[in-house]
C-alpha cells in the first residue's frame, strides 16, 4: 500500500466542514479565508481574497472557500498554479 502525503491542509479543511453553518450564518456568501483554524479575511469576490490575503500569508498556506452551501470545491491556492 502506497504511502499517502498528508495535506498540510487538512485542519483548516475540517474547521471548514465543522463549523460551516456558523461561517455561512456570519459571513454570508462571501469568500472567506482559513490559516490555522481560523477565518483571517472575508471578501465579496475570489480574486480579491486571493490579492488581499497574499499581501500577508504564503500561497499554500492557507483555503478560500466562499461560505455557503454549494458544492463548489474548496480553493487550495498554491504556489506556480493559476
Amino acid at each position: 500500500m502506497a504511502n499517502q502525503t498528508p495535506n498540510p491542509l487538512e485542519a483548516e479543511f475540517k474547521y471548514y466542514l465543522e463549523n460551516r453553518d456558523e461561517l455561512i450564518s456570519r459571513y454570508g456568501s462571501r469568500y472567506i479565508v482559513i490559516k490555522g483554524c481560523r477565518v483571517v479575511g472575508a471578501y465579496d469576490t475570489e480574486d480579491e481574497a486571493l490579492e488581499e490575503t497574499l499581501k500577508d500569508h504564503e500561497m499554500g498556506t492557507f483555503i478560500m472557500r466562499r461560505a455557503d452551501r454549494s458544492i463548489d470545491p474548496i480553493i487550495f491556492p498554491r504556489v506556480g498554479v493559476r
